[in-house]
């Protein structure tokens, strides 16, 4: 089975982590013996023409592949208009109304309806909307690389990282500390709502961290906090639940589903900071979690399917219904 990626989220000498998570995707389905290219878009570089050059190359290379996988909404579109619907499957980064973001914001469920009612083959990442989840609809949130991401020591960890021993963090992730919709203000509160009952509590903020740093960090931590407003399905969640690190959340991206039936996590409807540290301080309680504990979160992210080598399998099931014509009925 041969099989074209497009994607306006890849890394690039520039940005190495952006879209690490698409990249590791392909690699993962490679892995399963498929025939993998990809067709990055470069706004960065091109600007709007990068979207016009990948429009180009479908038009004239789209019916070469078994499957044309379009990453985003707005790559969703350029297939419609150069692929052949038979073939086209699209994965939507977020719900409906996070899709678009700035002045092309209010498109955003448009374009996702749009999407959803025209495509045969969609794959969600946060839920599954119930008006669309017939036929060729999947929830797959992207899945965690279990190589990478395993048990460590974790004073062993905040050695490597040049952390305070004594200390225990609390860990935020995003690529900077300034996108809004990542609620670092809401991060802070709740941290600091904790230094009041436990001085020996600090931040650990990672942004832009080379990848094969990224576990050091989540196992130096003796919890992971996510305060965002909206997520498409955060990968934080499920890489810390890899390393063993327990995790409070807002009730956003689909984390009522990943943390369901789990003990030593929480997750929050209340968007304050004090509801944040309150399920913060319940968390980390007096103690760090022992061996056993640990190995328990990580057994809860395997169980689940929630790694690359499960969820490429469910791709590729996905991918193969496409060519056979065939898709499950409700």
């Amino acid at each position: 089975m041969k099989v074209l990626h497009v994607t306006n989220a890849y890394p690039s000498e520039k940005a190495p982590v952006k879209g690490i998570f698409v990249k590791e995707q392909v690699d993962s389905l490679a892995a399963q013996g498929l025939e993998v290219d990809v067709w990055p878009i470069s706004k960065e570089r091109d600007g709007l023409l990068a979207y016009l050059k990948a429009w180009w190359h479908l038009l004239r290379h789209a019916r070469q592949y078994d499957v044309v996988h379009c990453h985003h909404v707005l790559v969703g579109l350029l297939g419609v208009f150069s692929v052949p619907r038979h073939k086209l499957a699209v994965s939507f980064m977020n719900d409906g109304r996070h899709n678009l973001k700035g002045r092309l914001a209010p498109f955003g469920w448009p374009v996702f309806w749009f999407l959803t009612c025209y495509c045969k083959w969609k794959v969600y990442k946060s839920r599954l909307p119930s008006r669309f989840a017939g036929s060729g609809s999947v929830l797959l949130p992207n899945g965690v690389n279990e190589e990478l991401f395993t048990l460590q020591n974790r004073q062993a960890a905040k050695q490597q990282l040049g952390l305070d021993p004594a200390k225990r963090y609390v860990l935020f992730v995003s690529a900077n500390t300034i996108r809004a919709e990542k609620r670092f203000d809401l991060f802070s509160e709740a941290v600091a709502y904790v230094q009041r009952h436990d001085a020996m509590v600090e931040p650990l903020i990672m942004t832009q961290a080379a990848r094969e740093e990224v576990p050091l960090y989540f196992n130096a931590a003796s919890a992971h906090l996510l305060a965002s407003d909206f997520e498409g399905s955060p990968n934080s969640v499920r890489e810390a639940l890899a390393c063993g690190t327990p995790v409070v959340a807002r009730n956003v991206g689909g984390v009522g589903h990943i943390l369901e039936g789990i003990e030593g996590c929480r997750v929050v409807e209340e968007a304050t900071g004090a509801a944040l540290g309150k399920a913060l301080q319940e968390v980390l309680g007096d103690e760090e979690p022992g061996e056993q504990e640990r190995t328990r979160l990580r057994q809860h992210l395997i169980d689940k399917g929630f790694t690359q080598r499960r969820v490429a399998q469910q791709l590729a099931a996905l991918y193969q219904r496409a060519v056979n014509g065939t898709a499950t009925k409700r």
